[in-house]
């Protein structure tokens, strides 16, 4: 009898879990321990390749940490209302932002570009999308339901 009522109990946990995710308001940024490093935005793909927080001229980088540990990398031009790349350490894959928003901003996109290969393109509400929910695996989850 309590081995059943302990599987029930497992179960509503992960449920709880589930909803909680589904808000994806868990996530922070992290940078806590870490000097962020002033770089010129021409030297900054060094930076982005080898996941390093950094900041250029309206430019940066930081990490978004999840519960797990295993959260985002996320690469920004003038703010966190254009998220440029991401990297999720999850998935081990980067996304890239297939929007423009300036000419500026267009320049960011070309000197933060990671060497490596981009895996998909998203619009910028998607990207936003994206970071909050912390990885590929709760944003495909919340995109599974709202479909």
């Amino acid at each position: 009898m309590y081995s059943s009522i302990i599987v029930i109990v497992v179960k509503m946990y992960k449920i709880l879990i589930t909803i909680i995710l589904a808000n994806c308001s868990d996530f922070t940024t992290e940078n806590t321990g870490v000097k962020t490093m002033r770089v010129a935005n021409k030297n900054a793909s060094q930076y982005v390749n080898e996941l390093k927080v950094f900041e250029g001229s309206n430019t940066f980088a930081e990490n978004k940490v999840s519960f797990d540990d295993e959260g985002l990398y996320v690469v920004y031009s003038y703010g966190y209302h254009f998220p440029m790349y991401i990297y999720d350490r999850q998935a081990k894959t980067w996304i890239g932002n297939k929007g423009s928003y300036s000419v500026s901003t267009s320049r960011h996109q070309s000197l933060c570009r990671p060497n490596a290969h981009i895996s998909g393109w998203l619009d910028t509400a998607e990207m936003k999308e994206y970071i909050r929910c912390g990885s590929m695996m709760r944003y495909m989850e919340r995109k599974a339901r709202v479909a």
